[in-house]
C-alpha cells in the first residue's frame, strides 16, 4: 500500500501490509502450481506424442523426462511463481483484459524466445523452435486463466485490495500497526 509520494522526486515509499506479503506469497504458490500442471499437461502430451504414426516422420523431435524435464519443470515452477506474484501486481483491482494479456503475452514470449534463442544457437529444429514459444504462451495463459479464477474465488486478493477490503470483511481501514516498511 502507498502511503506518501514525494512530488519533487517523485519516490513512492513502498510499505506493505504483512496482509499484502502473504498475498502475494499466495499468488506466487497458485502461479507456479498452475504453470506447474501445465508443463506436466504438455509432457505428457510429448510422451503421447511418440505413440502416433506422425512422431516417425520427424516433424518435432522426441524428447524424454530425464534430467533435462526436471530442471525444465523446476524453471517452469520458477517461473510460474514469478507470473504469479507479478500477475497480482499488474492486475491489481481493475479489469484490463490489455494488462493481462500484456503480462501473458510479456511472461510467454520472454520464456519462449529464451528457448528460441539457446536453439538458434545450436541449430535447432525451427518448428521445435514454433512449437516452444506456442507452449510457453499457452502455460502462460493457463497461469493467467488460474490466477484469474483465484481472483474471483477470493483465494488471493489483487494488489490493493486486502482481506480486510472486501466486503465481507468490514470497512476495509488499516491502521499504523498494519503497515511494514521495507
Amino acid at each position: 500500500m502507498l502511503e506518501s509520494q514525494n512530488p519533487l522526486t517523485m519516490e513512492m515509499d513502498q510499505s506493505f501490509t504483512e496482509k499484502d506479503r502473504i498475498e502475494s506469497l499466495k499468488a506466487g504458490v497458485i502461479g507456479a502450481i498452475a504453470l506447474g500442471l501445465a508443463f506436466a499437461g504438455l509432457s505428457l502430451l510429448h510422451v503421447l506424442w511418440r505413440h502416433t504414426p506422425l512422431a516417425t516422420l520427424g516433424f518435432i523431435p522426441i524428447y524424454g523426462i530425464g534430467l533435462e524435464g526436471l530442471i525444465s519443470g523446476a524453471i517452469a515452477l520458477v517461473s510460474g511463481f514469478l507470473f504469479g506474484v507479478t500477475y497480482r501486481y499488474i492486475v491489481r483491482t481493475d479489469d484490463n483484459p490489455h494488462l493481462k494479456a500484456g503480462a501473458v503475452g510479456a511472461f510467454g514470449l520472454v520464456r519462449g524466445l529464451s528457448q528460441v534463442d539457446i536453439g538458434l544457437l545450436l541449430h535447432g529444429n525451427r518448428w521445435l523452435l514454433l512449437l516452444l514459444v506456442g507452449e510457453s504462451m499457452a502455460m502462460m495463459a493457463i497461469a493467467q486463466v488460474v490466477m484469474d479464477w483465484s481472483f474471483r474465488q477470493q483465494w488471493i486478493q489483487p494488489f490493493g485490495q486486502t482481506v480486510a477490503d472486501t466486503p465481507e470483511a468490514g470497512t476495509g481501514t488499516h491502521d499504523a500497526s498494519d503497515t511494514i516498511a521495507y
